[in-house]
């Protein structure tokens, strides 16, 4: 058989000489073919297959797990969708750098021929970007003092991150203690725990977006 141009690699050898029986070769340790060569003139049958190779999934400073996949070349398939996840950020690509500086994929993008070396490793390296969250304000009941609003919203944001809680909740909650701090006269009065922001919210705290 006509050997490939590239991709392929040698499936099965037989060897037919021109008399006695056909012999199918075993390859060596190297993967190549080798024989004796009789006094009489041979011919040599070469049946290709196309190689494969391992696409491996690097979460780039994420956290989580993925498997690899097994891809063979010429046969097109879908890359496993991103299951990797990072505090403050959004996935965005996948890339064969670990910079961005690569050639870029989409998740679960159909992929074909990402190498020609057979039984290589593709590393996939997650891109990330980093998140803008916005959340509307709480509408007070009632609007007694501003004094101490934001330092409540940040003693309330930062309260919310040392506990663990992703970044759009610690938002949320910052917002609402702004809020429930301008409906007392001092920024002692409006503090409340993070507990009563979130069951105030819960119970349809009604927000508002305002616009300057």
């Amino acid at each position: 058989k006509t050997q490939p141009e590239t991709g392929y690699t040698a499936d099965t050898v037989i060897l037919n000489p021109e008399s006695g029986e056909p012999e199918e070769l075993a390859p060596d340790q190297d993967g190549g073919y080798a024989f004796l060569m009789p006094a009489e003139s041979v011919t040599a049958e070469v049946y290709w297959m196309p190689i494969s190779y391992r696409v491996v999934f690097d979460a780039n400073g994420g956290s989580g797990s993925m498997e690899s996949i097994t891809l063979y070349y010429n046969y097109r398939q879908n890359l496993a969708k991103n299951a990797f996840t990072r505090d403050g950020y959004d996935f965005l690509r996948w890339n064969t750098a670990k910079d961005g500086s690569g050639t870029p994929y989409s998740d679960g993008q159909e992929i074909l021929n990402l190498t020609v070396a057979d039984r290589a490793t593709v590393t996939l390296y997650a891109q990330w970007e980093e998140k803008e969250e916005f959340v509307p304000s709480f509408a007070p009941e009632t609007v007694r003092s501003a004094t101490g609003a934001g330092d409540t919203a940040i003693a309330a944001f930062l309260a919310a991150m040392l506990r663990g809680d992703g970044l759009e909740h610690c938002v949320t909650l910052a917002s609402a203690a702004g809020a429930a701090c301008v409906e007392a006269y001092s920024a002692l009065g409006g503090l409340i725990s993070l507990e009563e922001l979130e069951k105030r919210i819960n119970n349809g705290w009604q927000s508002q977006i305002l616009i300057a």
